[in-house]
């Protein structure tokens, strides 16, 4: 929109909010970001989350439940509780929450989980708790001026605490790789895998590459590190193969559960 076009009798206040996952201004969570349980049909489990206060003053915080799914592409989706079939949300009763946390001290919040005596629950699922300071008072739109646009910025930075919970063992381990490209740059090549979880448990594979030559010579073995992803999800896996000496090459492409699951899958490069 072209400013000559904007308005001059108005005015535009923009309130610009960012949320992050990492550090929340003044907060920190000291427990883990991720907890994960194991239950029978009508079993109950509890748990906590401690969070502490880094500055001097007194700090209100909020907690929400959120369902939470996530794609290769970067795309995050955060639900309404239950939104999602494999939602654990509303097993779930969590308290406090709203926190009031003195400077420089912690306190918790409690959570338990009371799985449905339902026998056709298989598999893995899950939600988020979202912990979040509250800023004191309210946004002010910033001063405005006449044929000016007037933009506050108020940063809200805020932790996402996985809750995962697993029906015994049950739920289908399988997994597709749903894109790959083969990327080059100045540092050399990047073999990049799109990986989908089809089943019904949430995975924690490592993904490695072996590369071989013409000749069936091992030209190098490359890690791609560990990724999660739960079912319906997916993730992208880029595996940094550097520079490699041109002509054709099998890329023997392994994903390691860590247990019984293992994927193969075999690629045949030409590397100019």
């Amino acid at each position: 929109m072209r400013q000559d076009n904007i308005c001059m009798a108005l005015s535009l206040c923009l309130l610009l909010f960012t949320a992050g996952l990492a550090n929340g201004g003044g907060i920190s969570i000291e427990s883990d970001l991720t907890s994960e349980f194991t239950l029978k049909p009508g079993g109950a489990a509890e748990g906590q989350i401690v969070v502490r206060n880094n500055s001097d003053a007194p700090q209100q915080v909020n907690v929400s439940q959120m369902d939470y799914s996530f794609q290769a592409d970067g795309s995050n989706l955060y639900g309404d509780p239950g939104s999602l079939p494999r939602s654990n949300c509303k097993w779930m009763t969590v308290a406090p929450k709203r926190l009031s946390i003195p400077g420089n001290s912690k306190a918790s919040v409690y959570f338990t989980i009371q799985t449905p005596s339902d026998q056709t629950l298989t598999g893995t699922y899950w939600s988020i708790l979202m912990v979040e300071p509250i800023a004191e008072g309210s946004l002010e739109p910033p001063k405005q001026e006449q044929g000016k646009i007037a933009a506050g910025v108020k940063t809200i930075m805020r932790y996402a605490v996985q809750i995962v919970t697993n029906i015994g063992a049950t739920g289908s381990r399988e997994i597709k790789i749903a894109q790959k490209q083969l990327l080059t740059d100045n540092t050399g090549y990047t073999l990049q895998l799109d990986i989908e979880n089809t089943g019904e448990r949430w995975l924690r594979p490592y993904v490695r590459v072996e590369l071989y030559d013409a000749q069936g010579v091992l030209a190098g073995r490359f890690d791609g590190g560990r990724v999660r992803v739960y079912p319906g999800c997916s993730v992208r896996s880029q595996v940094m193969l550097g520079q490699v000496n041109a002509g054709k090459y099998t890329a023997l492409t392994l994903i390691d559960n860590g247990d019984e699951s293992v994927w193969g899958v075999q690629y045949e490069l030409g590397l100019r």
